[in-house]
């Protein structure tokens, strides 16, 4: 069973760490297909997801016995979902429908990390 946990960390740390280079690289293009005029956001945003993915990477190769740490990354995980509603629903900052539809294959990615780390948590206790 931990071995089922242990891979889906690593999917959520590899998935981060794509998507965080992504955000470094292209920021100036990504803030262009999103409509907004600020890239350093996407590229604190990679950076952030960087230092996530590591975490996360972390945990799953050498504290996988810790469920506090697990359960902190679900928690990561559902809040980003949380943001990503949020941002969808109200747009807070006018982002394109493009960016909406970015994010919301994004959050809908790291939803089912959560769910899938989650279910496979449960089965360890």
């Amino acid at each position: 069973m931990k071995n089922n946990l242990k891979n889906v960390l690593l999917g959520n740390s590899i998935f981060s760490v794509i998507s965080s280079a992504i955000c470094i690289l292209f920021a100036q293009r990504i803030a262009y297909t999103f409509g907004i005029n600020t890239p350093i956001v996407i590229t604190l945003t990679g950076v952030s997801l960087f230092v996530f993915a590591f975490s996360v990477w972390l945990v799953a190769e050498k504290f996988l016995h810790k469920k506090t740490l697990i359960k902190s990354i679900i928690t990561m995980d559902f809040a980003w979902v949380s943001a990503s509603i949020y941002v969808i629903l109200l747009n807070p900052f006018s982002i394109s429908l493009t960016g909406l539809i970015i994010i919301a294959i994004v959050g809908i990615s790291v939803l089912l990390f959560g769910i899938f780390q989650t279910k496979e948590l449960r089965k360890i206790k």
